[in-house]
């Protein structure tokens, strides 16, 4: 896993969501068990509900969540899609 991507998905968080970035290595977990896009998009969704979160715990949780299901989904649909071919 490259530098730069965690790199930019720090950035990211520092720019959407006011509160400390969780470790580097959260980081290399998140981008090793979803797409790129999936990571960002997770990491828009918590920006959206940090307000409602109390505790940088909550909001790891969040993304994390956040992220798994849009994985979830994104397997399901490739599988119907093979099925139907």
């Amino acid at each position: 896993m490259s530098n730069h991507r965690v790199e930019q998905a720090i950035a990211v968080w520092l720019a959407l969501i006011p509160a400390p970035a969780p470790s580097e290595n959260q980081f290399r977990i998140w981008l090793s068990g979803h797409t790129d896009e999936t990571v960002f998009l997770g990491l828009e969704a918590t920006a959206k509900a940090f307000n409602r979160l109390e505790s940088n715990d909550r909001l790891i949780r969040y993304a994390s969540k956040a992220m798994n299901n849009r994985t979830r989904i994104l397997k399901l649909m490739k599988q119907k899609e093979n099925f139907n071919a």
